[in-house]
């Protein structure tokens, strides 16, 4: 690229991806990934109440920037076809994973 310069400090791309499937029951607080793969279990508490009366089986590939960070994306958007894990809030940049290519029943 001409004429571009960049400073800063660089780290290593730790990104990766999984068969996974988030699963809430109505009624229930608890939303669950589980990562295939890695054999790994990620729970969160809905405890803004957001999904509250909704039923989520979302299954997909899942992708995650750091495994170690996936307790901190206690902030979900759900639509038909994806789920977005932030750590902030909803419209936050820190995106912490995401589930993908998969229907919301």
């Amino acid at each position: 690229m001409e004429n571009y310069s960049h400073a800063g400090n660089w780290g290593e791309l730790l990104n990766s991806n999984t068969p996974a499937t988030l699963t809430k029951t109505s009624g229930q607080d608890n939303i669950t990934l589980t990562l295939d793969k890695v054999q790994r279990v990620a729970n969160w508490t809905d405890t803004n109440k957001k999904f509250k009366d909704y039923t989520i089986s979302i299954k997909g590939s899942a992708n995650f920037k750091d495994i170690k960070d996936l307790g901190k994306g206690t902030w979900a958007r759900c639509n038909h076809d994806r789920a977005v894990f932030y750590e902030s809030d909803w419209d936050s940049k820190d995106l912490i994973a995401w589930l993908h290519n998969c229907p919301v029943t």
